[in-house]
């Protein structure tokens, strides 16, 4: 069973790769690589933007994850700090 999905996934695939090829080398001859490569910096920009946003987010949460994990940490060990009297 697993082999049959594995055939088909493979031709869909095949299908799939000879169709964008098929597209790119009619748009190189069309156009050029000035058509290929069309509309191309907007979204460069847009997808800089997006990841400079994500990394942003992503660390900003993690050092506040990592701020508070310390500082629990250490409210922890101060209770736990026992005075030891020579008695």
């Amino acid at each position: 069973m697993t082999q049959v999905r594995g055939v088909g996934v493979s031709k869909v695939v095949a299908v799939m790769y000879d169709g964008v090829s098929a597209t790119v080398k009619e748009i190189l001859k069309e156009e050029g690589w000035v058509g290929l490569t069309r509309g191309m910096g907007p979204q460069v920009l847009h997808s800089a933007c997006f990841s400079a946003l994500g990394y942003f987010s992503f660390e900003t949460t993690r050092l506040s994850i990592l701020r508070e994990y310390l500082r629990r940490k250490e409210l922890g060990e101060r209770e736990i700090e026992v005075p030891v009297s020579d008695g």
